[in-house]
């Protein structure tokens, strides 16, 4: 009797050693954690036997436990390297399809752009609803994170823009004529042939600036009926000597301005009707203001595209409003580009706005406007083209632009927030949702079954299995391009190993007492 209980004393004490030897041997495994082994006496009993006579059989080991208490973190450079803090393990899927579980967070990208661990097991993710919200409904998939993010086409541009309202008018005819006297005794007489504004003789001004004024009906109060019928504005010219006189719609065809004094005409300097000017991307005198975009066509191949300005009126009398008005043109790889919509002009494919003078507000809706494919090679979709917030004031400025489309991106940058979250940024300048990254739970989790030194799987003592969103009601958080340490401790582990060590050399020494006495038993019977 005495042999075996020494016997089971001795392979207790070498389970012993065996599982603190390991605990030691895998204190560097990233997510290893330590196991205790549990033991029992035997102990036989019998209602015929006296309580206090009988003696222990020996022992045998009950159980090997795992601690998953908390490793500590270890910073890394790979960003798919992600640890738990708290509670919680990473679903896996391996390569047969089985369903195993891991606090090993140490992943990396396989060929085919799914995140796997070292032994080729795929980490798995709900599909994403709403919001970025899991839908824990669905079944779990891969996590994927393509390395190649394909080209976006444009589609879309949504431009707001402010044009200049102190601008000269391209294309319209202009006069310009010497200042008048600013007092004079005869009437001063503006003409275009039909309508006729007259100051009266005796008038006195005191400046270039009043006389204008006059013409144009202010000193008076309000907007005179007849300047209004006039073809042409009266203003300063550039140079703020004379006065310009310039045909308010350009290629209006009517009889030249005329100007006189005291029944003297005055003389223009340069009495030249003009005509539409049409907008030249190759002449800079054509056009007023001029933005630049990039777009992309359907393989993602970048191309230029500009939108030219051009001012064509000034205090044009439109009904009840007068405007100054603008036109502009898209043109794309030096082309004049197709468009249509509610601004579309059928004959010059231009744009035309109109801003009231006084408030430089536009004056009717702007409307989107599609741009053709025929305008662009390498495209089978069109691109709309959105102008809003459209004002006339000071100074050009682009106040917003914003535009779809890019060219194909390379993977350069994975991030996983503390709730799981993955971000992909491309070279493109893309940033994707790849998915997000939800922990598994168990009511015990020390009824798992140990597959490695790292991996598990589910019993009928592991208890009910949930998912959760990192963060949540018991579950960690997560910690990307970080790594959870074994929970080993070797302080402990070394004093574990001795009292293992001197426990197994005791159990050894019983054995060879028990083999020496039942010796002795032997040659005394012989």
């Amino acid at each position: 009797m005495s042999f075996y209980t020494a016997l089971t004393g001795l392979n207790a004490a070498s389970t012993d050693l065996s599982v603190t030897s390991n605990n030691i041997a895998n204190a560097n495994t990233i997510s290893f954690k330590r196991s205790d082994a549990n033991f029992g006496d035997i102990f036989a009993s019998s209602a015929l036997l006296n309580p206090s006579t009988v003696q222990g059989g020996g022992v045998a080991l009950t159980s090997i436990e795992q601690e998953f208490t908390q490793g500590n973190l270890e910073l890394s450079a790979n960003a798919l390297d992600i640890a738990i803090t708290g509670d919680g393990f990473f679903p896996l899927a391996s390569k047969d399809g089985s369903e195993l579980y891991s606090r090993k967070g140490v992943f990396m990208l396989s060929e085919s752009d799914q995140v796997v661990n070292s032994e080729g097991h795929t980490l798995q993710v709900h599909p994403l609803g709403t919001n970025d919200e899991s839908n824990f409904n669905q079944a779990m998939i891969p996590l994927s994170v393509p390395r190649v993010l394909g080209a976006t086409p444009t589609s879309s541009i949504n431009i707001d823009i402010q044009l200049p309202k102190n601008t000269d008018v391209i294309g319209g005819a202009k006069y310009d004529f010497a200042a008048p006297s600013s007092a004079f005794t005869g009437p001063l007489v503006v003409s275009d042939g039909t309508a006729t504004v007259t100051l009266p003789g005796g008038s006195s001004y005191g400046s270039l600036a009043e006389q204008i004024a006059a013409i144009q009906g202010v000193a008076g109060g309000g907007l005179n009926t007849n300047y209004a019928d006039l073809a042409f504005t009266v203003d300063l010219n550039q140079a703020g000597t004379g006065i310009e006189f310039s045909y308010k719609q350009p290629g209006v065809t009517a009889t030249d301005p005329t100007l006189s004094q005291n029944g003297t005409a005055l003389t223009s300097t340069n009495p030249v009707v003009g005509s539409a000017t049409p907008i030249d991307p190759d002449d800079a005198t054509t056009y007023n203001e001029a933005q630049i975009l990039t777009l992309y066509d359907d393989a993602g191949e970048a191309f230029k595209a500009t939108v030219y300005y051009q001012k064509i009126g000034n205090d044009v009398v439109n009904g009840a409003n007068t405007e100054n008005q603008w036109k502009a043109a898209v043109y794309i790889n030096g082309e004049l580009a197709e468009i249509a919509g509610d601004n579309e002009d059928g004959t010059t494919n231009l744009l035309t706005f109109q801003f009231d003078s006084t408030s430089g507000d536009i004056t009717g809706l702007v409307g989107n406007t599609t741009i053709a494919p025929s305008s662009l090679a390498g495209r089978s979709n069109p691109i709309t083209l959105t102008l809003g917030a459209l004002m006339h004031t000071k100074d050009f400025e682009i106040v917003d632009q914003s535009q779809n489309g890019l060219p194909q991106g390379d993977l350069v940058d994975i991030g996983v927030d503390n709730n799981g979250l993955v971000v992909a940024t491309y070279s493109n300048g893309e940033q994707n949702f790849a998915g997000r990254i939800n922990l598994a739970n168990f009511t015990s989790a020390q009824g798992l079954r140990q597959q490695g030194s790292t991996t598990y799987t589910t019993t009928g003592e592991s208890g009910v299995l949930s998912f959760g969103e990192p963060g949540s009601n018991g579950y960690g958080v997560l910690t990307g391009g970080a790594k959870e340490r074994s929970n080993v401790d070797l302080t402990e582990e070394l004093v574990n190993l001795i009292a293992a060590q001197r426990n197994f050399q005791s159990n050894a020494k019983a054995l060879e007492t028990s083999s020496s006495l039942t010796q002795t038993m032997l040659n005394i019977r012989g």
